[in-house]
């Protein structure tokens, strides 16, 4: 599996104090199967040179482990807001970078940053908004269908201890064409900030069948990686009810 958010650098930010709980994270990677990680933490402009210096410190106990490692940032919508923003993308040669909103509110000037950043030769993927978003959300979320936007929802949000409220809402993004690729957005080794890929891959193999998984864990965040479009994810449609309820048409 290819991890494309996943706060692994120790350290940095709100990741992992020390090296050693690096260390745990990647033989849990490991143990689930994660081949590549996009090793990110939330930017701010003291963090440049550090981030990548604490990747190359991991990338040899990764190596040993069979993982390789990419060092990127986490945005806030205000940074991409900034004159001149050349975002840290999550591979080389790769025009997919991740932006966090932080809050419920959608800018109303969305459809012209992502235009622009389109022309700039870049590509925004909105982290878990299962997370951060309401329900509502998502009849805006549908207009941006046609835009270059992708969607990274998070796996420990398809498990029980999420709640019943952020499950509901990542099996309803999913279903509506609005999940592209899951990711760990891991801090921790233990905990609701683990990876929990192997885990969340369980549960929507019994609900969406292997076609779908591998989609959301395999090709697409390999893709991405490459430069090239997430496939559309196969799932179920909405039910007639959630299209009701949330104003959904077509």
């Amino acid at each position: 599996m290819y991890d494309i958010h996943n706060h692994l650098p120790f350290g940095i930010s709100d990741g992992p104090g020390e090296r050693s709980i690096s260390e745990a994270m990647l033989d849990d990677a490991a143990r689930q199967g994660v081949t590549w990680i996009n090793c990110v933490c939330h930017y701010a402009p003291a963090y440049e040179g550090l981030l990548q210096n604490i990747v190359a410190d991991l990338i040899p106990v990764a190596a040993v482990r069979g993982i390789r490692l990419h060092g990127g940032f986490e945005y806030d919508f205000a940074h991409v807001m900034e004159e001149g923003f050349k975002p840290v993308t999550i591979a080389d040669g790769s025009p997919f970078f991740l932006v966090d909103f932080r809050h419920n509110d959608i800018p109303t000037n969305l459809n012209r940053t992502i235009f622009q950043l389109t022309v700039d030769g870049y590509r925004m993927v909105i982290v878990h908004p299962e997370q951060l978003f309401s329900p509502d959300k998502i009849r805006t979320f549908l207009k941006l269908q046609d835009t270059e936007i992708v969607f990274q929802l998070n796996a420990v949000s398809f498990l029980p201890e999420s709640g019943k409220f952020i499950n509901a809402f990542a099996n309803l993004l999913l279903k509506a064409g609005l999940g592209h690729a899951i990711a760990s957005d891991a801090h921790q080794p233990e905990g609701l900030r683990r990876i929990a890929l192997a885990e969340a891959r369980e549960v929507l193999l019994r609900t969406y069948g292997s076609e779908t998984v591998e989609v959301l864990f395999d090709v697409n965040p390999k893709r991405m990686t490459e430069g090239k479009d997430p496939y559309r994810v196969p799932a179920p449609p909405l039910s007639w009810w959630d299209r009701l309820r949330y104003g959904i048409r077509g």
